[in-house]
């Protein structure tokens, strides 16, 4: 491998383990967000509108 190839290589390797961790940080909100939602229907704390917004996003 030439090493312009292997810069490549590492520059590739390095962009998908950044993806990949902010990958994993959304995927932590969005349980966040849905353990969050649950709780609140729960109590009957959220409207039916805030209900159907979250549905949107969730879906």
């Amino acid at each position: 491998m030439s090493r312009v190839q292997k810069r490549t290589t590492r520059r590739q390797l390095e962009d998908m383990e950044t993806f990949w961790d902010l990958h994993s940080a959304q995927i932590a909100s969005v349980k966040e967000l849905l353990d969050w939602k649950d709780e609140l229907v729960h109590r009957g704390a959220l409207p039916s509108s805030t209900l159907a917004s979250l549905a949107l996003i969730t879906s």
